[in-house]
């Protein structure tokens, strides 16, 4: 995970800096939100590192809080520009959690959602599509996340919640 966001603005830069003014603006511009982008997703990855690092210590504090679950879920994939980015995935929402109020740490939720559809996304292909369900069950809101991904295979899901386990490809 730390790989490749390094390897992607090591090679962007490269670019800019061996094409000095030969790149055009539009194309020069493309390279910087590139750099940016995964610079984003370095330091997205290092908050995760250090935050497991707090829970490992027993020193992660939440900030329980009421929100709903469903236009929650909704900002937080549109934050991700899911309907907007590169790659072409059709995403479909089916928020039905009614009621969908949600005592929680809304931050650990988002890192949650968020790392899932990142995950979906990144392993389907494109023309591929996502869905993302919210339903209310007795006093739980549950919400699940399946693609049209490669998915996982049988002989890996036994490692599926083992830390820093990752398949080969």
């Amino acid at each position: 995970e730390f790989k490749t966001p390094i390897a992607t603005i090591s090679l962007a830069s490269e670019v800019l800096l061996k094409s000095g003014d030969k790149l055009s603006q539009e194309r020069t511009l493309k390279y910087v939100r590139i750099i940016f982008d995964e610079n984003g997703r370095m330091r997205s990855q290092v908050d995760k590192v250090l935050q497991m690092a707090s829970m490992d210590r027993g020193e992660l504090s939440l900030d329980i809080s009421m929100f709903k679950m469903n236009e929650f879920i909704r900002s937080v994939v549109n934050n991700l520009c899911l309907e907007h980015c590169e790659k072409e995935v059709k995403v479909d929402y089916q928020l039905d959690a009614n009621p969908d109020m949600l005592m929680a740490d809304s931050v650990q939720i988002a890192n949650v959602i968020t790392n899932l559809i990142n995950n979906a996304i990144q392993y389907t292909p494109e023309g591929g599509w996502v869905t993302i369900s919210a339903s209310h069950t007795a006093d739980k809101v549950q919400v699940s996340v399946a693609d049209s991904g490669i998915g996982i295979p049988k002989e890996h899901l036994q490692h599926l919640f083992t830390r820093f386990y990752r398949v080969d490809k």
